[in-house]
């Protein structure tokens, strides 16, 4: 959160396990107030799991 207060974008390098997704999801609910989220991810499962994710952690919305 510290690097978005003074940047517009910022990426989380992490180990497999490590809580990326999480992250992105409590750092997406303290944006959501500033506008839409973008997240990207390389491939479909990837999608499918982030989304579960995110549901579990709170989040509304879906993939478009």
């Amino acid at each position: 959160m510290k690097t978005l207060r003074s940047h517009d974008r910022a990426s989380v390098v992490a180990a497999c396990g490590t809580g990326k997704t999480l992250i992105a999801a409590r750092t997406a609910s303290r944006l959501a107030a500033r506008g839409r989220v973008l997240v990207l991810v390389p491939t479909l499962d990837l999608l499918s799991q982030t989304v579960r994710s995110w549901h579990a952690a709170g989040r509304k919305g879906r993939p478009r």
